[in-house]
């Protein structure tokens, strides 16, 4: 049997210890234009069985949701566990627009683009840090129990069965047989549930800060964070003033070791913060942030906010958390007021149409180019991907097919001024879909652990592959600035959405 923790926090236990506990054979089938291309089955002492391999996840968020969808895609039996089918977790839900393209989100999920982004210092002095985005990028607002509830339905259609239970307990009598679930099945309704079980061969967990399958695995201590946070209806003005505007704010006063944040979500604006080192706060730290951003509730016939829900969670395990002595929240100095002013020059609303791109000079001819600056791969491979082809495939394809138009063997180093040859259907779909992403996974985190003085995605055509990426003293200086760097520098950079996990 395996037991192991990773470190985003998500626990697997597994039986067949020592051996392959699946292999995998093509089948080449299509799903929702989403590719399948094997079938995974159950292997036990080097022998298949004639079943296919059981999963089993606990806990239905995206982490969990993606999984079952995945394995499901790839021909597993997967059983996805979620006990709350409506949670409003308190997450900021913002999300990185690689992510909508990487996991194949829907706009319909996305409540408003942000374009713009002010993080506001101690002394409540206002820095624009939104600023490198382009005409055509944004950060995706969205709230939790939309997302993550378009995750579990997609999980669902790809074949893996979603239960609105909770785990109780799990039992392996023998460390080289299968697992059996005990949970409580909330289906029909009720608060205690229906006691049943299934039999599985591995177990995923993805149940968050109590994870449960974390205590059954052993998988030792850790601290947590916990958030606040509240859905204010705020006025029409202000509301129009954070139409495609977020807004992150940093001091003692509303938080030790997190930021306090405002984003504007469908009709409302969400507000909270968070912290490790001084749980016991949490309100007051909520109440700060409120009135820093002056979006309180109404106050003495005042103009503020209506409070529409309010919620707090612990978040995900952070593995050796600092330990910091605990203080009483400072306040910050008072905020000039601020009313909505004038519309910004540009607005964009939710799903108004970027503007089109000059197609490249050869496009739809079987290759692509010359790569211009500003392209990425993740571009290119969105423009010319094949019908049946995801886009993980494509990345992977068109860096196996054009080896020397990247200056490093990564995919996000492509040359300027490089002509691409689009590879064919039946090159992208000759690696496996969970292997195209845990290809791309890996080029990606191979990326952002090098040492990089300034983010860059296409470099020259003359570039030398040898080239050092040691960073200049100037690189170690532009370290130190705060800048919100958009996904045509550096791609595959993560943000404040959550963990991202593959599989």
């Amino acid at each position: 049997m395996l037991n192991t923790m990773s470190r985003s926090g998500v626990s697997t236990r597994s039986s067949f210890s020592g051996r392959n506990a699946a292999q995998t054979s093509s089948v080449a089938t299509t799903r929702r234009g989403r590719v399948n291309v094997q079938q995974v089955s159950a292997i036990k002492d080097g022998a298949t069985l004639d079943r296919p391999l059981r999963v089993a996840v606990i806990g239905g968020g995206p982490s969990g949701a993606c999984a079952a969808d995945t394995l499901a895609q790839g021909g597993v039996q997967a059983f996805m566990f979620e006990r709350k089918m409506d949670n409003c977790k308190p997450c900021g839900g913002a999300i990185p627009i690689c992510m909508v393209e990487e996991f194949d989100l829907p706009m319909e999920i996305i409540d408003r683009k942000v374009t713009k982004m002010k993080m506001i210092s101690p002394s409540n002095r206002e820095v624009d840090v939104g600023k490198t985005l382009s005409e055509t990028e944004w950060i995706g607002m969205c709230r939790r129990e939309v997302m993550d509830d378009f995750l579990r339905k997609r999980a669902e259609k790809s074949g893996a069965q979603v239960i609105n239970g909770l785990m109780m307990r799990m039992e392996q009598p023998d460390p080289e047989g299968p697992i059996t679930i005990f949970y409580n099945n909330y289906a029909a309704g009720g608060k205690v549930g229906v006691a049943e079980s299934v039999v599985v061969d591995v177990v995923i967990g993805a149940d968050g800060a109590n994870s449960r399958v974390a205590k059954e695995i052993d998988a030792g201590e850790y601290d947590y964070a916990i958030a606040f946070q509240e859905r204010i209806r705020i006025p029409d003005d202000k509301m129009k003033y954070y139409e495609d505007l977020a807004e992150m704010y940093v001091g003692d006063d509303v938080s030790p070791d997190f930021y306090g944040w405002v984003f504007p979500k469908y009709d409302h604006v969400a507000v909270g913060t968070g912290t490790v080192v001084n749980k016991t706060a949490i309100k007051q730290y909520q109440q700060a942030t409120r009135d820093r951003a002056q979006v309180g509730p109404l106050i003495n016939g005042g103009s503020g906010g209506k409070i529409i829900r309010e919620f707090a969670i612990l978040l995900d395990p952070l593995k050796n958390a600092p330990v910091a002595a605990t203080t009483s929240p400072r306040r910050a100095p008072a905020r000039p007021s601020r009313t909505s002013g004038p519309s910004p020059a540009q607005t964009r609303h939710v799903g108004a149409t970027p503007r089109a791109e000059a197609p490249a000079a050869n496009a739809g001819k079987g290759e692509y180019g010359p790569v211009k600056s500003g392209d990425t791969l993740s571009s290119i491979a969105r423009e010319s991907r094949l019908s049946g082809v995801s886009m993980n495939q494509m990345l992977v394809a068109l860096k196996q097919a054009n080896p020397d138009a990247f200056y490093r063997d990564n995919i996000n180093t492509l040359k300027r001024g490089a002509i691409l040859r689009i590879p064919t259907a039946s090159e992208a779909q000759s690696l496996a879909v969970i292997a195209a992403i845990a290809e791309v996974h890996r080029q990606n985190s191979d990326w952002r652990s090098g040492t990089i003085g300034k983010p860059t995605t296409v470099a020259d055509s003359a570039t030398r592959a040898t080239a050092s990426s040691a960073p200049t003293a100037k690189g170690r200086a532009d370290a130190d600035r705060l800048a919100l760097v958009s996904t045509t520098e550096q791609k595959g950079a993560s943000g404040p959405g959550g963990n991202k996990v593959l599989l």
